[in-house]
């Protein structure tokens, strides 16, 4: 039997009603589906890696069976009708009971997302290395205090610790993750009872979509979603945010009737910093008499900075913790420059090494030398623990310059290009993907020319919260340093010896 679901029909086809009634299995395969393509919006991941396609590409046809058999169940709606009408004729008057309604919120917490990342590891097998990785997020998040005392999931965050504590303990290698019943059932009954507004999901589909060059069909498909919504009553003017997805509808329809097959979305920037202002967490109620709308050019009430974990901090380990100082992940961005043969390229991967220690992922485009190169693999074996390899991938080429770099830009925490001048871009999209792409952290290397700036203009280094100059120093290779000529985060003057991978002492 042909499939009825594929990457093109599949978030358009599969209704809500479907969805409510999805068996255990297939709901997780529709969260596996949301979570891999980003709620519909980037298939990149379904398209180039296996693993990924075979498994969605299952879960449709178990899916196209399952929906040709309800079809079939359907065709006897008039004798249930039937039966039911005779029960209410012989006075039963008892309604079925519904479900309560989901909580409708704006974003989840992080203890929400931690217990939805715990049940999807039931019945799947893990290496011990993402097991680790896992338990080293949640120890990072009550470090900073992004979970406290006062959270009302705390209890379930500290037993899904403990828990994970003992499969890592007991892991060899790779382990299929078995979780108790009574345990899975208690924790999708929590995650179950609140899902994020839909408008705010289709906000965020838009902005994954914002500032490349997209097919036709994908404006079309997202289009499609919005209207449908609309037209179940799913979506209303009640919305907080209706006025949001009016806006992004006509940017949308512009692109999926115009003549050419693919093109990018145009939106104003003050409208598109309004959508970002969303995603961030501000509110966008009408402001009263005498108070400042919080939705005004896309301002934030300042004292609801903070409460969205947006301005927690974390340090790098070591000698490099001191010289960068305590971080804010939203829009950080490093630009590095510095003399030739300094070691630029050593002390990005030292950086990278340590940002992987955080559990962060990293990507590096190592446009210079390339992905394969000797000098690479010498590099690995001596900047990068063996417990961290597996959190940081390279790739020696970018075939479509800076749109190659957005398009990976939401696959990484952390994105180290080597070096910015490969990409012949303008020095004006570093900010502009530094504001794109807030959650991802930017680390870039920039050439100098003959006079000791930065090749194409030194822009780049207002933009960033940190410059860090590479100095080729008198007396050999190990005296060379790295110190900051700017830092948002902590004291400039530090010296770093990159080869030495110490401060210096003076």
């Amino acid at each position: 039997m042909a499939a009825i679901y594929n990457p093109e029909n599949y978030f358009t086809k599969l209704t809500e009603e479907d969805i409510k009634v999805l068996p255990a299995s297939l709901k997780e395969g529709h969260e596996f589906v949301v979570l891999a393509t980003n709620d519909g919006a980037n298939w990149t991941a379904y398209r180039t890696e296996a693993e990924i396609k075979e498994t969605i590409d299952l879960y449709f046809s178990k899916l196209s069976e399952w929906k040709t058999e309800r079809n079939r169940t359907k065709r006897a709606k008039n004798v249930e009708q039937s039966i039911e009408k005779e029960g209410k004729n012989q006075g039963s008057n008892k309604s079925k009971p519904q479900p309560p309604p989901k909580k409708q919120v704006e974003s989840h917490s992080l203890e929400y997302k931690f217990i939805q990342r715990y049940v999807r590891l039931h019945d799947k097998v893990k290496t011990a290395n993402s097991i680790r990785l896992f338990i080293r997020a949640m120890q990072l998040a009550i470090t900073e205090k992004q979970i406290t005392k006062a959270s009302p999931l705390k209890d379930e965050i500290n037993y899904i610790q403990k828990q994970l504590v003992e499969i890592y303990e007991s892991m060899k290698d790779e382990q299929k993750i078995v979780i108790p019943a009574d345990d899975l059932n208690k924790f999708l009954g929590l995650i179950g009872k609140e899902e994020q507004m839909l408008s705010v999901r289709l906000i965020k589909s838009y902005i994954n979509l914002q500032g490349k060059t997209i097919e036709k069909v994908k404006a079309k498909n997202l289009y499609n979603r919005i209207v449908a919504a609309i037209n179940k009553k799913r979506l209303t003017e009640k919305d907080k945010y209706y006025s949001k997805i009016e806006t992004i509808m006509k940017s949308l329809k512009e692109l999926a009737t115009g003549k050419k097959e693919s093109g990018v979305l145009k939106i104003s920037k003050a409208e598109l910093n309004g959508l970002n202002g969303v995603l961030d967490g501000c509110g966008c109620s009408d402001g009263l008499a005498g108070t400042p709308s919080n939705s005004l050019n896309g301002f934030t009430p300042i004292g609801k900075i903070g409460q969205n974990g947006n301005t927690s901090t974390f340090r790098l380990p070591g000698d490099l913790g001191e010289l960068f100082g305590d971080l804010e992940r939203y829009r950080l961005a490093i630009t590095v420059e510095g003399d030739q043969g300094a070691g630029k390229t050593r002390f990005t991967y030292q950086v990278a090494d340590g940002f992987a220690d955080l559990g962060f992922n990293i990507g590096i485009y190592s446009l210079e030398i390339g992905g394969r190169s000797d000098l690479i693999e010498r590099m690995r074996d001596e900047y990068i623990s063996p417990k961290n390899i597996d959190n940081i991938l390279i790739s020696g080429e970018a075939e479509n310059g800076i749109q190659t770099i957005r398009k990976n830009a939401n696959n990484f925490d952390v994105i180290i290009i080597d070096s910015w001048n490969k990409l012949d871009a303008h020095s004006k999209e570093f900010d502009s993907l530094r504001k794109q792409f807030p959650n991802t952290i930017w680390i870039v290397i920039f050439q100098r020319i003959g006079s000791g700036d930065i090749r194409g203009g030194i822009q780049p280094l207002y933009d960033a919260g940190i410059n860090i100059e590479v100095v080729k120093a008198k007396g050999g290779d190990e005296f060379n340093y790295a110190h900051a000529t700017k830092n948002r985060y902590a004291m400039t003057g530090i010296k770093y010896l990159v080869f030495q991978q110490e401060l210096l002492e003076e």
